[in-house]
Order: structure tokens, then C-alpha cells, then sequence
């Protein structure tokens, strides 16, 4: 049990069954290639954290310790829109607090949660299932109208496996409010099926592209189907493909390094310049 209070509506226990889910084939992550087929640990270092302001922690608090925290954008947060953001690989407490507050000022969202990057590419660890678990049990307590969950690179294995939660019977409920926003991750072999199970749920994968030059996992996005996939077209000044993949979280990720910027850095920049076009397609 957790020994903070939780103030979303309902503080519970961490106790539930997670619905198994599928990974495969191979994806591209922070320049390292992730076989989701093997069940070999990958030796990926993260990379350094950076000397950054930690202003963006302000107000949060911790929903779930060590990888998830929640805020409240106003003293009177309406009932309904809650934002969910999963960082990718690298991204790291001061980060996704800072892209998560951003994204959800830019979305109007008054209530968010954000969830810190996965400390393994491929995520093989899995050691966010009890967070999502708890996320889930929390969230079918709460009076919300509608669940929207960005997740950025390899974050999308983490959201993928909270998506895998919502295919159990139980949380139908859930599913039938859920949007999801994949950018630049892995394909998500469980969306088709929830889409099929439910007509309300809707998911757009997201890639990003400046002339010829686009983010590394443009074609993997891409296959979500013309119906799923939205590609953004930016004028970034990027020069390398891992810029246009920072890009879809820090359009001025370019200004930190054209070719390659550092994870922590474009997370949690002071003057971020948050990517949210892709939010209209299903608010």
C-alpha cells in the first residue's frame, strides 16, 4: 500500500491481475535496436542526466513513488479530461514533469499525471506494472469523462501495457473513454483489438518529418494505417533523424543540438516548446 494519500478520488491498493499483452518485431529507440521477441536483457546505458533547472517539480505530488506523480493545473481542476504522459528511454523525473505540464497547458487539461521513462529500451523489466496497476484502480474510482495518454519512444511500452489492462472485462468502461497518442514508439499490436472492442476508443500514432529528414521510427508509426497515422511536418533546423524524434516533444529541440539532443535536456528545457498539434485529431 502507498503511504501517501492519493487525491484523485479514491486512494486503493495495489493489488491486481494485469492482462498479458503482445510485443513484437524490432523498433529503434535512442539509436539502439530493441529485439521485443527476446527475453535477453539490454545493456543500454541511459543517457546522462543533464545539470538542468528542477522548477518544473513545483506542486507535484507522488501518485506512485519513484515513477509516477500527479498535479492539478488550477486550485478548482474541473471533473472529467485527465492527461496521462509516459516518457520515453532517458526521460527523467524533471523531464516528464516538465513536457507533462507543458502538454497539458497546452491541451487544457487541468489534472495530469507523468510517468518517468523506462529504465530499460525495451522495457523488458516491466517494473511500471504495479503504477499502471495502481493507475487503473485509481482512475475506475474517479469521475472521468475521458482518459488521454500521450507516450512518447519507448514510453509507448509502458502505456501499451496499461492499454492491455483496459482489454479486461472490468475496465470496459475505462477503454470507452480512452484516447491515445503514440509518438514515434512501437507499434501497438493490442490498439486494433481495443479499437475493435470498442467504437469509442481512438488512437493516432504520430511521426515527424522536415523535408526528406524524419524521426526514426517514421515507418513503424506509419504502418498504424492512413486512418491512425498523422505525420508532422516541421521547420525544426533539425539535421539528424533523433532531433526530429525530440522534436515531437520540444519542437525547439534543434536549439539544444541539431543532430542529437540530449533526452533529459529537450524534456526538461525552461523554454520547451511543446508538440500538442496532434491532440486536435481526438479531443
Amino acid at each position: 500500500m502507498l503511504n501517501k494519500k492519493i487525491t484523485m478520488t479514491a486512494a486503493l491498493g495495489l493489488g491486481l491481475a494485469a492482462a498479458a499483452f503482445s510485443l513484437a518485431a524490432s523498433f529503434d529507440f535512442y539509436g539502439s535496436r530493441a529485439s521485443l521477441d527476446s527475453s535477453d536483457d539490454l545493456n543500454i546505458p541511459a543517457p546522462e542526466h543533464a545539470d538542468i533547472s528542477r522548477s518544473a517539480a513545483a506542486d507535484w505530488e507522488e501518485f506512485y513513488p519513484g515513477e509516477m506523480w500527479q498535479k492539478n493545473l488550477s486550485s478548482d481542476p474541473r471533473e472529467g479530461t485527465i492527461l496521462i504522459a509516459y516518457g520515453g528511454y532517458g526521460a527523467d523525473e524533471p523531464g516528464v514533469k516538465n513536457w507533462a505540464k507543458a502538454l497539458a497547458s497546452a491541451g487544457g487539461f487541468k489534472q495530469v499525471i507523468a510517468v518517468k521513462g523506462p529504465a530499460k529500451v525495451d522495457y523488458s523489466d516491466h517494473n511500471k506494472k504495479k503504477a499502471n496497476g495502481l493507475l487503473i484502480k485509481t482512475l475506475s474510482g474517479a469521475k472521468v469523462s475521458k482518459i488521454i495518454i500521450s507516450a512518447h519512444s519507448s514510453g509507448t511500452y509502458v502505456a501499451h501495457e496499461l492499454l492491455a489492462m483496459l482489454a479486461l472485462k472490468e475496465n470496459r468502461a475505462m477503454l470507452d473513454k480512452t484516447v491515445y497518442y503514440n509518438l514515434d514508439g512501437a507499434t501497438c499490436v493490442v490498439c486494433e483489438k481495443l479499437a475493435s472492442a470498442s467504437t469509442s476508443f481512438k488512437f493516432t500514432c504520430v511521426g515527424a518529418k522536415q523535408g526528406g529528414l524524419k524521426s526514426p521510427n517514421y515507418e513503424s508509426v506509419k504502418a498504424c494505417g492512413q486512418e491512425h497515422f498523422m505525420p508532422l511536418d516541421l521547420n525544426a533546423g533539425c539535421t539528424g533523424t533523433w532531433c526530429m524524434h525530440a522534436c515531437l516533444i520540444n519542437t525547439a529541440a534543434a536549439a539544444i543540438d541539431p543532430n542529437r539532443p540530449s533526452v533529459p535536456r529537450y524534456y526538461a528545457d525552461p523554454r520547451i516548446k511543446v508538440a500538442s498539434g496532434f491532440l486536435e485529431s481526438g479531443r
